[in-house]
């Protein structure tokens, strides 16, 4: 597990762990919520930039929002794969 993602589950998992939960598939119902925190916040990030000419960003600040928002992306993206 990345550790971003191993913070969330053991968080979850010391709100909701009990006797009576480890009777359950509480991993997987852990895991669950983990990928719809991280869904949220995939959701929530801005829109990628376009430039659109001299009223706008520069041509450099836009490539490197847009580089950085895939970057993110991605990263979050990999950490909704159980793992």
């Amino acid at each position: 597990m990345t550790n971003l993602r191993q913070k969330l589950f053991e968080g979850i998992e010391s709100v909701f762990y009990g006797p009576e939960y480890a009777k359950t598939y509480w991993r997987v119902k852990v895991n669950m919520c983990v990928d719809e925190v991280l869904t949220h916040i995939l959701e929530s990030l801005p829109e990628p930039e376009e430039y659109i000419g001299d009223y706008g960003p520069s041509q450099g600040y836009v490539d490197g929002w847009n580089h950085y928002h895939e970057i993110i992306k991605e990263k979050l993206e990999g950490l909704t794969d159980n793992e």
